[in-house]
């Protein structure tokens, strides 16, 4: 068995498909197949780089049919993280007036204080308990009026979906951009940018089952757009440097298969979805699902447990061989709860007594039902054990 169909054969139980979705095997065979043929610059003249930039464009129109978008507004970056700072490079500046939420991804976060740094207004949006943002702040600041908002499209801890199309069509003015980070959503609902009023949309590959290292931004024709750099004619000025072709061909080859399977793998996912969540909270006494009643990813479950620790949870977990997450992040030696959590209202003990299960494509059902045997089991030994965890033994 050759390594790459090693690597495709996972005994492990994995549930953690919004962080990375391992690489779909129909992936893999158009990587082996480019990789099969000489490589070359996408930029040189001859036949050879000819070829690489057909494959290129192609792809272009993969991602962009994927979104409804025509294949000029689909840029090429390295991830969803450069992908959203290109959305806010050109309103990072005195004078702009821009909203966001509190539960961003990181990379939002960061462009929202690089703004502030610049002298722009940024008004932080809060969300409830429920998921649900402030709807009274964001009237408000409508009233003020917006030049740019950054809302995401569906969280990455809770998948709670948020209504942008809504939110966007209230904001609108001739001089309104607006951005959303659908990571989490393209390829797992349906996604149509005119219809979301979207103007600018971030797409990340290694979500949708191509490579790590790729990514793309939709930006709609005529809207305000800045390069992080200078220098180059790639993607027509707006993102320099020698194209990840590797990668790009993947996002394309992941794009043309969910043009053509994602509603009926959307609703296999869902089904396993709302059988594991349905499951695991009836045989764990104390658990809840966050957002529940709210609409939600059809592929995520995010819980939160009375009286356990997370972190404990997830290395019990680990043992037992499920991959899953928890909403705390290890840095300099300190877990921190998770930002998004502690925004919505969730005390410390409820953000660190949590764990997020995300399905995906090669989910299957014998999966869930080992995990449904595993978990309670877990959680009781890890409550009646009294066991400590990082976050203690850092305390």
């Amino acid at each position: 068995m050759s390594l790459i169909i090693s690597l495709l054969v996972m005994k492990r139980i994995y549930l953690d498909h919004n962080a990375t979705s391992p690489v779909r095997p129909e992936v893999m065979e158009q990587i082996q197949e480019f990789l099969s043929k000489t490589l070359a610059n996408p930029s040189s003249v001859h036949q050879s780089g000819k070829r690489i930039r057909r494959a290129i464009d192609q792809a272009r129109e993969d991602v962009a049919r994927l979104i409804h978008a025509s294949p000029s507004e689909i840029i090429f970056t390295s991830g969803a993280t450069e992908a959203n700072h290109l959305a806010w490079k050109a309103f990072q500046r005195s004078g702009q007036r821009i909203i966001t939420t509190k539960i961003e991804h990181p990379s939002v976060l960061g462009g929202a204080s690089k703004a502030q740094e610049m002298g722009a207004k940024v008004v932080f949006i809060r969300a409830s308990k429920s998921g649900t943002l402030e709807t009274e702040e964001v009237a408000g600041a409508i009233q003020e009026g917006v030049n740019f908002a950054s809302i995401h499209h569906a969280n990455n801890e809770t998948g709670i979906v948020y209504p942008i199309q809504r939110m966007a069509q209230n904001m609108r003015s001739p001089s309104f951009i607006f951005h959303t980070d659908a990571v989490q959503t393209v390829g797992r609902i349906p996604i149509d940018v005119k219809e979301l009023n979207a103007d600018l949309l971030t797409i990340s590959g290694h979500k949708l089952g191509a490579l790590a290292g790729i990514g793309a931004l939709y930006v709609r024709r005529g809207v305000p757009f800045e390069p992080l750099w200078e220098g180059g004619p790639q993607e027509k000025g707006r993102r320099v440097g020698t194209e990840n072709c590797l990668g790009i061909v993947s996002l394309g080859a992941a794009c043309r298969i969910l043009y053509q399977c994602q509603e009926s793998e959307g609703q296999q996912i869902f089904e396993l979805r709302n059988h594991f969540e349905n499951e695991l909270v009836s045989r764990i006494s104390g658990s809840e699902i966050t957002g529940k009643g709210q609409p939600r990813l059809p592929n995520t479950t995010h819980i939160t447990f009375e009286d356990l620790d997370g972190e404990s949870l997830l290395i019990a977990a680990d043992l037992e061989e499920i991959d899953c997450s928890t909403g705390a992040a290890c840095s300099s030696g300190s877990l921190k709860p998770s930002h998004v959590l502690l925004a919505m209202g969730f005390s410390l003990e409820q953000a660190h007594g949590s764990l997020r299960f995300s399905l995906g494509w090669n989910t299957q059902e014998k999966d869930i039902s080992q995990a449904l045997e595993i978990l309670p089991k877990l959680v009781t030994q890890v409550r009646t054990s009294g066991q400590t965890n990082f976050r203690k033994i850092a305390q």
